[in-house]
């Protein structure tokens, strides 16, 4: 049996083994494999066709099934791992959708999408499609827990009161949400997605708790979500991020603080770049949040050496 439901590896099933994505360069060497057995990259020992079999596997974060598919495109369409890669980056939007039988399987037909989409559908009438929402925006490799737990709750939107300590929501219910008689917590917020697989957890102590999501999963949501509603996620996040973020002290300087600091620049410069992307994807709109969260960073960024200012300018 095979599923994304991690329940089912208890009941009815008497045990349950994870396939994780490939390592990014082992997904490369699974790429130029499968590439090698269908005859179309005959050089697939050059330096220039392993960096662009790294790339690929790096935008779809060493996913077997993606990298599959994408053989499978390149084969019915008799282009070049770099026309691929290109096209990829141009229209990712485009390539995630497409339904048609591939060459390297005529019994598999469907694309991309399909390894989300109905797990998406099914959080979409909960408090779990904001969750995953504002995760999305960030750096998937490892998101503090912390992030929603704001110390400062003053002007908490009230879309977002999983993030407080009360047991049950407040009287309040988003236009997507059908149910509002559950628990108001983030663990019971995040639980569907980790029940489906959406997302995990690692927690080495209490410090160090963080959640972790696949990247192709980040950029499929983007393409599911609404407009609008990929706006208001946008803002929710700004605006965990600005509270979670040491704000800016007039005259001092935030050595002290630089910990925190570390803790969540990596976020900060993703929201950036999203605010940032256009192409198939409608340009978002930056909240008074991110503003006063980009002039802080800006300020906290010259006491890390690996990460240069010109990224927050």
């Amino acid at each position: 049996m095979t599923t994304r439901n991690v329940n089912l590896s208890r009941v009815p099933c008497s045990a349950g083994y994870e396939i994780r994505s490939f390592e990014i360069e082992s997904g490369a060497r699974f790429l130029l494999h499968l590439l090698a057995a269908q005859d179309i990259e005959r050089d697939v020992g050059s330096p220039q066709v392993r960096t662009e079999s790294m790339e690929l596997s790096t935008q779809v974060g060493g996913h077997a099934l993606a990298l599959t598919q994408m053989v499978g495109f390149i084969c019915s369409r008799g282009w070049s791992l770099r026309e691929c890669l290109d096209l990829y980056k141009q229209r990712p939007k485009a390539l995630h959708s497409l339904t048609y039988e591939v060459e390297i399987d005529a019994n598999y037909k469907y694309f991309i999408n399909t390894v989300f989409r109905e797990d998406l559908r099914s959080v979409r009438q909960s408090f779990a499609y904001t969750l995953l929402g504002i995760l999305s925006f960030l750096v998937p490799d490892g998101i503090p827990q912390d992030l929603f737990e704001p110390k400062n709750k003053a002007g908490l939107p009230k879309a977002l009161q999983f993030c407080n300590d009360a047991l049950r929501w407040e009287q309040f219910t988003p236009n997507y949400v059908q149910n509002a008689d559950i628990l108001n917590s983030f663990d019971d917020a995040s639980r569907p997605l980790l029940r489906l697989a959406l997302a995990r957890k690692e927690s080495k102590n209490s410090e160090e708790r963080k959640l972790i999501l696949h990247r192709l999963l980040q950029r499929e949501f983007s393409f599911f979500i609404e407009p609008h509603e990929r706006q208001e996620m946008f803002e929710y996040a700004s605006w965990l991020l600005y509270r979670a973020f040491p704000e800016r002290v007039a005259a001092r300087f935030m050595h002290s603080r630089w910990p925190e600091c570390e803790r969540y620049i990596q976020h900060v410069i993703s929201l950036l770049d999203v605010w940032r992307q256009g192409g198939e994807l409608q340009k978002l709109h930056a909240p008074l949040e991110l503003c006063y969260l980009l002039s802080s960073a800006a300020w906290s960024v010259p006491f890390c050496m690996s990460i240069s200012l010109t990224c927050l300018t």
